[in-house]
């Protein structure tokens, strides 16, 4: 909260924002009481209302009385997510750097199940798996992206078994009868947090793109559900794209 060339219920707004992006607050979940808020960030509880009232306007969070403020589960708008459906699939579609390799270093994988995040933007119940891996995307050993892709171990058994340092996830999914058919992407502007700005070799604060992708079959099956950060300067400036009406 030290940022004096914007205002103080901005800023709140920012920081509550950032937290739902990086799940600490989930779908569905209550937010702490304004007088916490308030006395956490050292400022009066009109601010933080103001905020919150903000936040609620756009469809970001509910207010129940005498219950509390709870984030919305499926969010219709935030102030800084365009909703759009992209002309030109693929992330070197995406990258400025035309002809340029690609590489892929797998940074952790794992298969999980329990978090209501993931569950709910991969359609599933919270007791069934999900596969998850993330992977920094190189060009001459140089962090161009950072994806976090999640998919449900339902449709794809062996997916823990396939070394996606050298074989892509889409090739697989195509070998598995589930090839991206339709898609839901939402593009937000954020700053690097320190997890982030660690792998991709940037300062923390730096203006990122994050894309969020929610993919289905032919068949409308969720089979993925992908956050990926890019740098801005990055990114093709003859990239299209479409808006679309897609609030999820």
């Amino acid at each position: 909260m030290n940022n004096m060339q914007e205002p103080l219920y901005k800023q709140v707004e920012e920081i509550i924002l950032r937290k739902i992006s990086n799940h600490e607050y989930l779908p569905g979940a209550k937010l702490p009481g304004t007088r916490q808020l308030a006395e956490k960030y050292g400022i009066n509880r009109l601010t933080v209302n103001k905020a919150i009232n903000n936040l609620a306007q756009a469809g970001v969070l509910s207010k129940k009385p005498s219950s509390g403020t709870y984030v919305n589960k499926q969010i219709k708008s935030e102030s800084n997510a365009i909703n759009l459906n992209f002309s030109n699939s693929g992330l070197m579609s995406i990258i400025k750097k035309q002809g340029a390799i690609l590489d892929t270093k797998v940074v952790n994988k794992d298969i999980f199940h329990g978090i209501p995040y993931f569950a709910h933007k991969l359609n599933l119940t919270e007791k069934e798996d999900i596969f998850g891996i993330h992977r920094l995307r190189l060009i001459r050993n140089t962090p161009v992206a950072l994806e976090y892709n999640y998919v449900p171990l339902k449709f794809f058994s062996d997916i823990n078994q396939i070394n996606f340092n050298r074989i892509g996830l889409y090739d697989y999914m195509i070998s598995k009868k589930h090839k991206v058919e339709h898609n839901n992407t939402r593009l937000i502007t954020m700053h690097a947090e320190k997890k982030e700005a660690d792998l991709m070799l940037v300062k923390e604060g730096t203006t990122l793109f994050k894309i969020q992708y929610i993919n289905s079959d032919a068949n409308y099956n969720i089979v993925e559900y992908t956050e990926s950060y890019l740098l801005p300067q990055e990114v093709n400036p003859n990239f299209k794209v479409h808006y679309s009406n897609i609030s999820n």
